[in-house]
């Protein structure tokens, strides 16, 4: 037997979020990592909710610096790693 269909509602659609607007978003304000040494020097203080693509050729030292990156990056927080590598 078929199904009977259900009323849809206001409160069934999905919630649609707004866009921000330019002066909002030049005054927000973000958390950054208070980067030392050498990697202040390198990359001086990224926000602390970003993404980093690093590539490069194979044997360049990717994995080793992600992983020290990694180490580092935990001292401002809880520090989320995924790996995409794609071959040739």
């Amino acid at each position: 037997m078929g199904r009977k269909k259900k009323d849809v509602t206001a409160e069934d659609e999905p919630k649609r979020r707004r866009a921000i607007s330019n002066r909002n978003f030049l005054n927000k304000k973000y958390k950054v990592a208070e980067f030392e040494g050498k990697w202040k020097a390198s990359f001086g203080k990224p926000v602390l909710n970003g993404v980093w693509i690093v590539y490069g050729g194979s044997g360049n030292g990717k994995t080793s610096f992600l992983l020290e990156l990694a180490k580092y990056l935990t001292q401002f927080g809880k520090v989320r790693q995924e790996w995409l590598m794609q071959g040739r």
